[in-house]
């Protein structure tokens, strides 16, 4: 058996700028997707529990809020693998979504 990786059709690793440069425009588009999901999630005003019980719309505060802050932490952590890859952050964070 022959373990000689150079010859024809043989795997030959991605360098890391080649990664680089695949990985960093879906990574930065994936964070503008979050972005604007972010922005079209509403953030309902928590509603007191009332004397018969209104407890569906504490929970769906919650709820929502738990959406929020997931999307959130999706996108930090998107920005934290473009750091990782080398990407350096914008100061004025150029990747934010433009919602219409």
């Amino acid at each position: 058996m022959n373990n000689n990786m150079s010859g024809a059709g043989a795997y030959a690793p991605n360098s890391l700028d080649n990664e680089r440069e695949r990985l960093v425009p879906l990574i930065k588009q994936f964070r503008k997707d979050v972005d604007a999901l972010i922005q079209r999630t509403t953030r309902p005003e928590p509603q007191q529990e009332t004397v018969t019980g209104n407890i569906r719309g504490v929970y769906a505060f919650f709820e929502t809020e738990q959406v929020r802050i997931k999307l959130i932490e999706a996108k930090m952590w998107a920005g934290k693998i473009l750091e990782a890859l080398g990407n350096p952050f914008p100061a004025e964070l150029a990747d934010k979504a433009e919602v219409r």
